[in-house]
């Protein structure tokens, strides 16, 4: 399960990647880098925490877990926030893909996450019996 988790975490971190060099292209597109800074900074910021903390479910850290489950929950609630700004200001829903890619995703993330809690060495020393 973790595998699987780890690429769902990986392909997460390539939305935020991908979401960095937007940033950087309307930045160098436009006059100036400035405004644009701060939201860059963040977003590879975001990319480098990803990558670590794939590093660190593969390793089976509890605080990687921990992390990735807390960061899966703010994304479920920012996307939430975001859904019901979108039907309040405009009537109508987000689409699929952000859907899928802010909801259904984290929320698999952490349904994996929640399931995997014993490690797998001590599952499988325990099923021999």
């Amino acid at each position: 399960m973790v595998e699987l988790v780890c690429v769902l975490v990986l392909l997460q971190g390539g939305f935020v990647l991908l979401s960095t060099v937007e940033v950087l292209v309307v930045g160098l597109s436009t006059t100036s880098l400035g405004p644009l800074g701060p939201s860059m900074l963040l977003t590879a910021a975001t990319a480098c925490a990803t990558l670590a903390l794939v590093a660190g479910l593969r390793r089976r850290s509890h605080v990687a877990r921990w992390l990735v489950m807390a960061g899966e929950a703010v994304v479920i609630v920012g996307a939430l926030v975001d859904l019901g700004l979108a039907v309040f200001m405009t009537g109508a829903a987000l689409g699929l893909v952000p859907i899928l890619t802010r909801l259904a995703l984290p929320a698999l993330v952490i349904v994996l996450l929640r399931r995997d809690r014993v490690p797998a060495g001590r599952a499988r020393a325990g099923a021999g019996g």
